[in-house]
């Protein structure tokens, strides 16, 4: 997970998609880093979080959609942000549904 751009700026997560994906430098330059606050995450059991879906000992029982929006959801009340623009697509859809009162429009 990374924070990147303005501290007080519009709260952005970006969700990669996959699965297995992650997320890469390159993914800050989507967002004007003097506007937004740019928050990237490797989601559960992608890119570098551990344990990733890749190994053996990855329980996929606790790998499913509602578990990645518990983890935002967790990340985003770590951060102190009411409320945040969640951007994504392909894999990484689904994950942002289901919280519209903690999601702002764009």
């Amino acid at each position: 997970m990374g924070g990147l751009g303005n501290p007080d700026g519009i709260p952005v997560v970006f969700l990669h998609g996959g699965p297995g994906g992650g997320t890469s430098p390159t993914h800050r330059r989507l967002f004007d880093p003097a506007r937004y606050r740019i928050v990237l995450v490797d989601q559960r059991g992608c890119g570098r979080s551990t344990p990733h879906v890749s190994t053996p000992e990855a329980d996929l029982s606790v790998n499913t959609t509602w578990h990645l929006v518990a983890d935002l959801e967790r990340l985003r009340e770590h951060l102190g942000v009411e409320r945040w623009l969640v951007f994504g697509g392909s894999w990484a859809r689904p994950s942002r549904s289901p919280t519209p009162r903690r999601t702002r429009p764009a």
